[in-house]
């Protein structure tokens, strides 16, 4: 009786595991970069700001992405998080769409990026002083990063902004990260077996019919 119960086991621990590598893990990588100081434009004092129009500088854009793995080397890709800092601004999944790519190569490096985070209403309006034309964008290009601050924005596809305007409603700044690509990620963490809700379904039904054995079993002998 003892073989079938520890049969039963035994399976019961290949779900769990099965279980457990089959959850998603992400890598992060982390941004740093030199403070934005370059091509800060003004603002005329009647814009139509949403928020602050003045783009700060001396902020460095700090932050992290994240990609889920495992994943095709140098393809392109979208993040599957982020949270970046950029002039005083934080652009969240939360708070902007993301738009363009990210490639990483087998060794885990992020070598090659253009992508935009773009926060604000992205409507159907009427012209540069409306304020629902207004949007903030974070762009990063390669080392680079480019902030614009109430920009217009002069094209739309659904929801996205696909082009962006600074006048003298807006303002810019751009910033040069302080580590070139590639970025290479953190060790990847040891993987903990935990059990998901499923396999601890699966799991206590395995010892229910192990017992259930084990008792039939017992009567028979008797």
């Amino acid at each position: 009786m003892f073989r079938h119960l520890g049969c039963l086991i035994g399976a019961a621990v290949v779900l769990v595991a099965a279980s457990s590598q089959a959850q998603a893990q992400t890598w992060r990588y982390d941004i740093t970069s030199d403070p934005a100081s370059v091509g800060v434009s003004p603002p005329a004092t009647t814009s139509p700001c949403i928020g602050s129009c003045v783009a700060p500088t001396g902020a460095p854009p700090v932050g992290y992405v994240e990609i889920l793995r495992p994943y095709t080397p140098d393809v392109n890709m979208a993040l599957s998080g982020y949270n970046l800092s950029v002039g005083g601004l934080t652009f969240t999944p939360q708070n902007s769409t993301f738009r363009g790519y990210v490639r990483v190569n087998g060794a885990g490096q992020l070598n090659a990026n253009s992508f935009t985070l773009t926060s604000g209403p992205i409507t159907t309006a009427t012209g540069p002083t409306d304020p629902a034309a207004r949007v903030n964008a974070a762009l990063f290009i390669g080392s680079q990063s480019f902030l614009r601050v109430n920009a217009y924005c002069t094209s739309r596809a659904g929801t996205d902004c696909m082009a962006y305007s600074t006048d003298q409603y807006s303002g810019e700044a751009t910033a040069l990260t302080s580590k070139s690509l590639p970025y290479d990620p953190p060790p990847p963490p040891v993987a903990v077996p935990t059990l998901s809700e499923w396999a601890m379904i699966l799991l206590g039904l395995l010892l229910a019919g192990g017992a259930a054995v084990i008792v039939e079993q017992r009567r028979m002998t008797v």
